[in-house]
C-alpha cells in the first residue's frame, strides 16, 4: 500500500512592487459538515486570493519526492512524500468580494456543503526573479508515524510571507488543508534567518 503526503509552501518575498493588475478569481471549498459555514467560506476566500495572484503573475514550482518502503511478511508498505515550493510573484493590495454562493449537493446519502467566493483583486507584481534570493526547506524526518511531530526548517536570505498547505489525496472531503498560518500561529511573516515550524512554544500546526 502506498500512502502519499504532499506539502506545499507558498512564499512571497518582500520586494518593491513594479506594476499592478486587476483580476477576478473564484475560490471554492467543499466539506461534509465537519467545519462551520463561516470557516468554509474563509477557506474559499483564501483559495480565491491565491488564484488571483497566480492568474495575474504566474507561479514557479519546484518539487522534491522521497519514498520509503518496509517489507513485513512478504508485504511491502511504501510511503511516498512530495515536498513542493511554489513562489508567487505578487501581493494583493486591494480586494472586494463580488460574489458568494453557498449550496448543498447530495452524493448518494452523503451531503456535500459548498461555499464559493468570487473576488476582484488588485495584484501588484514584484520584480522579476532575483538571482540573489535563496530559499531552502527540509523536513525533520522522511516518514512519520501517527502522533509524531513534523517540523519544517526554512532558510532564506530575505524577509518573506509563507503559507504551507498539506495535500492528502486519499482523504475524504477536501484533501487540501492549510497548516500555516493557523489559529496557533497567525503571523506568517518570516524574517531573514533560519526558522523552525511549528515554533517551539506552539503545540503544532
Amino acid at each position: 500500500m502506498i500512502k502519499k503526503f504532499f506539502f506545499t509552501l507558498f512564499f512571497i518575498s518582500l520586494i518593491q512592487p513594479v506594476y499592478s493588475q486587476t483580476v477576478k478569481a473564484i475560490g471554492e471549498w467543499k466539506h461534509v459538515g465537519d467545519i462551520t459555514p463561516k470557516e468554509a467560506c474563509q477557506k474559499a476566500l483564501e483559495k480565491a486570493r491565491v488564484k488571483a495572484i497566480t492568474d495575474a503573475t504566474g507561479v514557479t514550482i519546484t518539487r522534491e519526492e522521497t519514498q520509503k518502503c518496509n517489507e513485513t511478511d512478504n508485504q511491502v508498505d511504501c510511503k511516498q512524500n512530495q515536498f513542493s515550493v511554489m513562489s508567487l510573484n505578487g501581493i494583493i493590495t486591494q480586494e472586494k468580494q463580488i460574489g458568494k454562493e453557498e449550496r448543498l449537493e447530495e452524493l448518494g446519502e452523503q451531503k456535500i456543503y459548498i461555499c464559493q467566493i468570487q473576488i476582484e483583486a488588485l495584484v501588484e507584481k514584484i520584480f522579476e526573479k532575483d538571482p540573489a534570493f535563496e530559499i531552502n526547506s527540509k523536513l525533520n524526518k522522511s516518514s512519520y508515524r501517527d502522533g509524531e511531530m513534523m517540523e519544517i526548517e526554512i532558510q532564506s536570505n530575505a524577509d518573506m510571507y509563507l503559507t504551507i498547505f498539506q495535500y492528502l489525496p486519499y482523504e475524504k472531503g477536501d484533501p487540501i488543508q492549510k497548516l500555516f498560518p493557523s489559529s496557533r500561529q497567525k503571523d506568517n511573516k518570516l524574517v531573514q534567518e533560519r526558522t523552525i515550524l511549528p515554533q517551539k512554544n506552539k503545540e503544532g500546526f
